[in-house]
């Protein structure tokens, strides 16, 4: 299989099963799936100031969406109540574990 099928395959699967595909809102997933992924739980200013180009509005209503749909919790930081972290539920642990296998699946046929 050619290495750009299976990328726009994955694209496609990307589609269907990430929430928020605007470009804010594949930014703010992105953002908060990678330091998940690296063991780290960003406070809402970390992203806002990380994610530069886009509104402080923007991202804090992608952020509410994400919440509302189960897919991350906002909580309070220990040492400061005004310091909310964005921390991960089971439900998108499940979809990025879903992810890894679909990549990996592609890089196989890719390979082949």
């Amino acid at each position: 299989m050619d290495t750009i099928c299976a990328l726009l395959e994955l694209r496609e699967w990307e589609s269907e099963h990430f929430p928020l595909c605007s470009s804010i809102g594949q930014s703010v997933f992105a953002y908060i799936a990678k330091q998940h992924l690296s063991g780290n739980t960003p406070t809402v200013k970390q992203l806002i100031h990380d994610l530069e180009g886009y509104s402080r509005a923007g991202i804090r209503l992608q952020l509410k969406r994400l919440e509302a749909e189960g897919w991350i919790e906002l909580t309070n930081g220990m040492s400061d109540a005004r310091n909310r972290h964005v921390a991960t539920t089971s439900k998108l642990d499940h979809l990025l574990h879903a992810y890894k296998s679909e990549v990996r699946k592609k890089l196989v046929e890719t390979s082949k």
